[in-house]
């Protein structure tokens, strides 16, 4: 099964709730998660971060520059 649980305790109850933008890995206006912060907190490789999420979980890019 793709779990993945979020706490919210410290979003304000505007922010937060059904149908509200989370930003996984990547950065939100002044704000960025990377992939080696992400695999710290789990103890884990960068590689083992990305490998983890299979590939029923949506990618949406946003702002990401185009290659030829």
């Amino acid at each position: 099964m793709d779990m993945l649980m979020i706490d919210i305790t410290d979003v304000p109850p505007a922010n937060a709730g059904l149908g509200a933008s989370v930003t996984l890995i990547g950065r939100d206006g002044a704000d960025q998660i990377t992939v080696d912060e992400l695999a710290g907190w789990a103890g884990a490789l960068n590689y083992e971060i990305l490998c983890g999420i299979s590939k029923r979980v949506p990618r949406i890019l946003r702002d990401a520059p185009v290659t030829p």
